[in-house]
């Protein structure tokens, strides 16, 4: 009885010793990932600086006529989910033959002029 208890005591701190050096290991690596991708051009700004993106041209499939094949994508805008709006409307522009007949436009809860700001220098023609 007293051997039995014993191995499990000493699972248990195996296992408790396997969580412990697993969480440590995903905080370290949490951490680095946050001040890699978070380098801000405004060292006053908690918003992070993107890149221009190039300009999208229309495949030749495309029609001439702006009416047609237009496409309206609504977005929320919001400083906490920035980098997913910004992967967005870049992973669309790269993937549709029709990039200037993508029109996005943006709901924001409050005006936040820093984040529209971070939109228009990454994407400087896109419609919206």
């Amino acid at each position: 009885m007293v051997s039995s208890f014993r191995h499990h005591r000493r699972g248990f701190f195996s296992t408790l010793l396997l969580l412990l050096a697993v969480a440590g290991c995903a905080t370290f690596v949490s951490n680095i990932s946050v001040d890699v991708i978070r380098h801000p051009s405004n060292p006053s700004s908690s918003l992070p600086a993107f890149h221009e993106a190039p300009a999208f041209r229309n495949g030749d499939e495309c029609s001439s006529s702006s009416a047609t094949g237009r496409v309206d994508i609504v977005m929320t805008l919001d400083a906490n989910y920035l980098r997913g709006t910004m992967a967005a409307i870049l992973s669309i522009l790269q993937h549709t033959s029709c990039p200037k007949s993508v029109t996005f436009h943006f709901l924001a809860a409050r005006p936040e002029p820093e984040v529209l700001a971070n939109i228009c220098t990454a994407f400087p023609y896109l419609d919206f």
